[in-house]
């Protein structure tokens, strides 16, 4: 699932934002000087890079979740409460954010204008 919405979701919008950033364009005009300038390929550039940045984001926070609940419910004897589980997702996106940071970098380069450099 988090593939899937990596390729058909993330990696366009995550590349005509960066690449809107860089040219300093609104949205619906940057997309069209990236689809007159460099093809349907212009939108789809590093979606590998996408897809491996969003499927260990997300492996990282299943995975800081579950070991964070096994501790505070003591391996299923107790019980999580609502704020406990509140604050297991608030660490565990900041544990895949921080985790996730060097991914985040390489494809954001790997996205703008100048990602030929980085080829």
């Amino acid at each position: 699932a988090g593939v899937s919405e990596a390729l058909l979701i993330v990696a366009p919008v995550e590349t005509v934002k960066t690449k809107c950033i860089e040219l300093d364009m609104p949205f619906i005009k940057g997309f069209k000087h990236i689809i007159k300038g460099e093809g349907i390929g212009g939108v789809y550039q590093g979606a590998f890079a996408t897809a491996l940045k969003q499927g260990s984001n997300q492996g990282l926070r299943f995975m800081w979740f579950n070991e964070y609940k096994r501790i505070i419910t003591n391996d299923g004897e107790k019980r999580i409460t609502p704020i406990m589980g509140l604050f297991g997702g608030m660490s565990a996106g900041c544990f895949s954010t921080l985790g996730n940071n060097p991914f985040d970098v390489v494809k954001t380069r790997m996205q703008g204008t100048k990602a030929a450099q980085y080829a």
